[in-house]
């Protein structure tokens, strides 16, 4: 199966019909008859407080006070950059939008661009953008930690120490074990004698006081790049990284160290949207999100089904996959993000362009006549759905997608996704109390 990577912006999403990418987690609104374990408490607001421009979430946290931070790209004409709004548990807002990226640094703007994580200390921010020094396409890697009152503990720091050849850098993934360490990975574009793309993917740690640890890690030979990275319960990290050529992805394993603990573990058959991480069950067994191409689409086009498979440490299998969603777009609608629940239980949430309408080709494809939207499923601890897919959005207008979730072990929290037009320009970031599960 071949990797995917999804359509990112558009000159103007009020104009053009597109599913865009991610996905993340849960919170429902009871839109259905169906008795549903997932609840949501009143109306969607507004996260963003400019509207110009296209305002797309990329990540989501909860504190160690209880906090919640949403954060989310800008291509405003007032500010290019990277911005985030805390809330309290009650929705509240907390202090007024803080931006996170410096000012030697242009923000890139696609959403598998930056990342963020919680800390012990607050919570931590890494993406690539423009670096002072080099080329303005060559750009660098930054990484910047924030207590959790949202102010910055220090300057923006350069992760990578080599340029990223003529091509840049991409993908910047960030991930941070329970003591507040953090590893970030990213995606070294340079090109080859004959002016093909040769990327490798690199990563860096650092403790928790965000001093560098060891020098940079080379996970992958070239032609790869990363899909995306998490920390084991036991400290050490695992990392995707998929191959430009044959598009099939493999995971590396390190320790807490920085030390190799086995070759690069090849997944053969597996298919993945840029971001996905694994969500690991334990030290030795994961669950990744998967789409599984269907070629029965229209035109004999392959459309994706949203699949879970559940794999050991050495990449393979294990029992049957389990489907999510039978939502069949013509085009991929991105990496469903998974959350797992004190007692077990497993959250899931996806875009699905359920519209019966239009391809953005401009062929007619047959859907239910449901509604545009981000959906969310849950599973029980053995990884059985408890009820059908929900939506979740009220605004069913134009596109609304890449939902971010901020929830707590029990279910209590906020979810928010990016919305369309509704905020009267492009897109917006909006939200939702989720006030526990059933």
């Amino acid at each position: 199966m071949s990797h995917r990577q999804p359509s990112r912006l558009l000159p103007s999403l009020s104009l053009v019909r597109q599913p865009l990418r991610h996905v993340a987690l849960i919170a429902a609104l009871a839109v259905t008859p169906l008795a549903l374990a997932v609840t949501t408490a009143g109306a969607e607001f507004r996260v963003n407080v400019d509207t110009t421009g296209n305002q797309i979430p990329f990540g989501a946290v909860r504190l160690a006070t209880g906090d919640r931070v949403i954060a989310w790209s800008s291509n405003s004409p007032t500010g290019v950059g990277l911005y985030a709004q805390r809330y309290a548990n009650d929705a509240s807002p907390r202090g007024e939008v803080f931006r996170l990226d410096t000012g030697e640094s242009a923000a890139a703007l696609n959403t598998n661009q930056a990342s963020l994580v919680a800390t012990p200390e607050g919570f931590a921010v890494a993406w690539n953008g423009q670096r002072a020094g080099f080329m303005s396409r060559q750009g660098g890697v930054w990484l910047r930690r924030f207590d959790a009152s949202g102010t910055a503990l220090e300057p923006a720091v350069a992760v990578n120490t080599a340029g990223g050849g003529n091509f840049g850098f991409a993908n910047a993934q960030l991930s941070a074990d329970t003591s507040g360490k953090l590893v970030v990975a990213y995606t070294a574009n340079s090109a080859t004698a004959d002016s093909n793309l040769a990327p490798v993917v690199r990563a860096q740690r650092f403790a928790a006081d965000g001093t560098r640890e060891g020098s940079e890690l080379t996970v992958s030979p070239t032609q790869h790049n990363l899909i995306g990275l998490s920390h084991r319960p036991d400290g050490g990290f695992g990392v995707l990284s998929m191959s430009s050529s044959s598009g099939e992805p493999a995971l590396q394993n390190y320790a807490a160290d920085g030390s190799v603990t086995a070759d690069a573990a090849a997944m053969p058959g597996v298919s993945l949207y840029y971001g996905t991480a694994p969500l690991w069950l334990s030290n030795t067994e994961f669950l990744l999100p998967e789409y599984r191409g269907d070629p029965t689409g229209p035109n004999n086009s392959p459309v994706s089904h949203h699949t879970l498979g559940r794999f050991g440490i050495n990449g393979a299998l294990i029992g049957n996959r389990i489907e999510v969603s039978d939502c069949t777009p013509l085009y991929g609608d991105g990496a469903m993000q998974l959350a797992r629940l004190a007692d077990g239980r497993l959250l899931t949430a996806f875009h699905c362009p359920r519209d019966g309408g239009t391809s953005p080709g401009g062929s007619s494809f047959e859907q239910p006549p449901a509604t545009e939207g981000v959906f969310v499923r849950e599973f029980d601890a053995n990884l059985v759905a408890t009820g059908p897919e929900v939506l979740v959005n009220e605004y069913v207008d134009e596109v609304q997608d890449l939902p971010q979730l901020l929830l707590d072990a029990d279910g209590n929290g906020l979810m928010a996704w990016r919305s369309a037009g509704q905020d009267g320009s492009d897109a917006g970031v909006f939200c939702l109390k989720a006030p526990g599960l059933l």
